[in-house]
């Protein structure tokens, strides 16, 4: 029976239309009570409510119009669909009225959450904006929502912000909501409620602690994909020190043709091309990398190509070896699993609650990424390094290392004061 045919037969079936029925505040069309028609105060269309016949509750909505026979059909119309055996036509038409705790709770059944989604979406999700329509979300919505969660940090910003991207990516593929661009919220707006903690350097005993207990957190979970990010996370982090490349864009977007190598000296070294960065209009850069950075790629490459060293295993330089294999994949991305970009930073702070909670780091240091990025710069002026020569590496300014790091630039310059004396300036 075909859905006209079925509609056809339910109004068949109604019973005559009288002046009570019209008195009636609600209009039971599908009996016993499946399906109800009824006004609300102030508004002039019919609405109805579909009892859900395979879990409780109701679907309830309005059916468009304010004539009572049109409203008849649209009503015994939804009820099919709502309780259709086909439960993609069902779902389809449940969505629009699903509310953020349902949606969220068919979020967590994925195998890929993590326990940071689970602990957001359990905890602040779920009690702050559970029973609002999923559908019906506006920005400020999102807006109260981080307001209420009373967050005081980039980071912790950026792990909300993070688990509802993932919600609303979620919510778009299964059709609960048409885009998401009216829901991602500006961190511009809320900036200023942050309460600024200075990021600590990493000294070279921290350095070690991390390098050698962290290998413990490394192997602790037998996952592959998490095994493999892990991997990754501690060659981005000697990447970062070795060069003061930023954290994000700028290291993390690195393909095979943004790297060369080549010998000088005797050691291994390169360029990479500094292509994005934390700026939409940022202006590439080609920085050389020490032999210590080009190792590491170096080491880390061939076990990535490990499928491809038959192609130029005729090659007996191991420079143009390498070079070769960077040339067969060029649009690969080194810091990529798969095809997507593991949340490093997320994961770098596991890493080091790990390490807080084994008593191997104070709680007191607030370590982040970006603490090897400010280590290198500020080893970099230790070892006496011109300071405009550093903001060009680092792709930033003399101003803002002037402004950021004046502890380190003054400890310099009075070091050149005890030691030099006045010397006038030699011309060549």
């Amino acid at each position: 029976m075909d859905l006209y045919t079925q509609l056809y037969t339910m109004l068949k079936n109604q019973p005559e239309k009288t002046a009570s029925h019209m008195a009636q505040k609600s209009i039971e069309v599908v009996p016993p009570k499946q399906a109800v028609i009824y006004k609300l105060s102030q508004t002039k269309n019919w609405y109805c409510r579909i009892k859900y016949v395979d879990q409780a509750g109701y679907w309830k909505g309005s059916t468009g119009t304010s004539d009572l026979e049109k409203a008849k059909i649209k009503a015994i119309e939804l009820n099919l669909m709502i309780n259709s055996s086909n439960s993609e036509i069902s779902q389809l038409f449940r969505n629009h009225k699903a509310t953020v705790e349902a949606v969220a709770k068919e979020f967590l059944k994925k195998d890929t959450i993590n326990k940071n989604d689970r602990t957001i979406v359990e905890s602040y999700i779920i009690p702050r904006i559970g029973k609002l329509i999923f559908s019906k979300l506006k920005y400020s919505d999102i807006e109260q929502y981080i307001k209420s969660c009373n967050i005081k940090s980039d980071s912790t910003f950026a792990n909300h912000t993070a688990t509802l991207s993932k919600l609303f990516r979620f919510a778009v593929q299964n059709e609960y909501i048409k885009s998401t661009d009216h829901l991602s919220p500006d961190k511009k707006e809320f900036k200023k409620n942050f309460s600024k903690k200075e990021t600590d350097i990493v000294t070279p005993e921290e350095w070690d602690t991390i390098f050698k207990h962290g290998k413990k957190w490394q192997s602790a979970n037998n996952k592959i994909k998490v095994y493999e990010i892990r991997h990754k996370l501690f060659v981005l982090i000697q990447f970062l020190l070795f060069t003061g490349i930023r954290p994000g864009n700028e290291s993390e977007e690195l393909q095979y043709k943004d790297i060369e190598f080549f010998k000088y000296k005797e050691k291994i070294v390169g360029f990479v091309d500094i292509k994005k960065g934390k700026m939409k209009d940022i202006k590439p850069r080609r920085i050389p990398i020490n032999e210590d950075a080009a190792m590491l790629l170096f080491l880390e490459l061939h076990f990535q190509c490990f499928e491809d060293l038959t192609k130029v295993s005729k090659i007996k330089n191991d420079i143009d070896r390498m070079n070769k294999l960077l040339k067969l994949n060029p649009e690969r991305k080194i810091f990529y699993v798969g095809e997507k970009r593991p949340e490093y930073a997320r994961n770098f702070s596991r890493l080091i609650n790990f390490l807080r909670d084994e008593g191997k780091i104070s709680k007191d240091k607030n370590f982040i990424l970006y603490s090897f990025r400010h280590t290198y710069i500020t080893n970099e002026l230790y070892k006496k390094n011109d300071i405009y020569e550093i903001a060009k590496h680092c792709g930033t300014s003399v101003a803002m290392i002037e402004k950021f790091y004046s502890k380190y630039e003054t400890m310099i310059n009075a070091k050149k004061v005890f030691e030099s004396g006045f010397n006038f300036y030699e011309v060549e």
